[in-house]
């Protein structure tokens, strides 16, 4: 038992009477392909995890299948997202090629939006002054200060994310790459709440029909998978150019803009993945 809760098998902080409840790893992930309800799990034999439709709408056929069998399935799918040797490489360097252009439009736009801040600012101080001098009616201040004011919010928003948008997710986005990379690696190597984190941040609608397991895969995770599967492979380690450059720094710029969108649910769920594996560091 005490293995257990260490492999993430079982939860020791949901009690039970006479011992503790388990939290089985595909549940909450996957529903049966036939009727749409969730599958629930139940060890058999005191080891044996199976899972099976709850059938709440009613009988249904989907049969029982063990965890291993899923298991073997779940890994499948995420093993799609391996990419064949030099991919990944040449993937880091077209998305450092596109970062480095993105660096000269953001400090750019930043260079627009202060001016722009400042601008509408100046504005409102002389319309304000104009209005205790009598120069103009408080109904024609309250009307141009209160639009200025919704641009100006705009503008630091704007402003906000642009500040946002640093070297960081430069970074972000070759974890994710390692991340797709290794993947099935890091399913393989892990057990219970870490298996569960992971799908849960790479997949979305599971599902269970027919002993065959179906799922997507959830952004930027999908655009990796396509983009994987339609470049040609590369004939040389020299750079990106012998794979076709306008191809990958067509797909870096697509990929870039997906991490320039700030994602808090992004970047925590990468984060508590990363603490998971205790050799993420040395991954690339």
């Amino acid at each position: 038992m005490a293995q257990d809760v260490m492999d993430g098998r079982v939860d020791a902080r949901i009690p039970r009477t006479g011992g503790y409840a388990y939290e089985f790893t595909f549940s909450g992930l996957v529903s049966c392909g036939h009727c749409g309800c969730a599958l629930t799990a139940e060890i058999k034999k005191g080891r044996y995890i199976y899972y099976h439709c709850t059938q709440y709408k009613g009988k249904c056929p989907e049969k029982y299948v063990r965890e291993e069998v899923m298991a073997e399935q779940f890994a499948a799918i995420l093993s799609r997202l391996k990419s064949t040797p030099g991919i990944y490489d040449l993937i880091v360097r077209a998305l450092k090629s596109s970062f480095a252009t993105e660096r000269e439009e953001h400090e750019l736009a930043v260079t627009r939006l202060t001016g722009e801040i400042d601008r509408l600012g100046k504005r409102i101080e002389a319309v304000y002054t104009d209005k205790l001098d009598g120069k103009i009616s408080a109904e024609y201040y309250k009307r141009a200060s209160s639009q200025w004011q919704d641009e100006m919010r705009r503008c630091h928003d704007e402003l906000r994310r642009y500040q946002e948008a640093s070297e960081a997710y430069m970074n972000e986005g070759v974890d994710l790459l390692i991340l797709a990379r290794d993947a099935e690696e890091i399913f393989q190597k892990h057990q219970g709440a870490s298996r569960k984190r992971l799908l849960n941040f790479v997949l979305s609608n599971c599902t269970w029909k027919d002993a065959q397991l179906s799922a997507n895969f959830r952004k930027p995770f999908d655009l990796l998978l396509e983009n994987t599967i339609l470049q040609p492979n590369p004939k040389s380690s020299g750079g990106y150019d012998d794979a076709g450059k306008e191809n990958w720094l067509a797909f870096a710029a697509k990929y870039r803009t997906l991490l320039m969108m700030p994602d808090k649910y992004l970047r925590e769920k990468l984060e508590s993945i990363k603490r998971d594996d205790y050799r993420w560091q040395n991954k690339n």
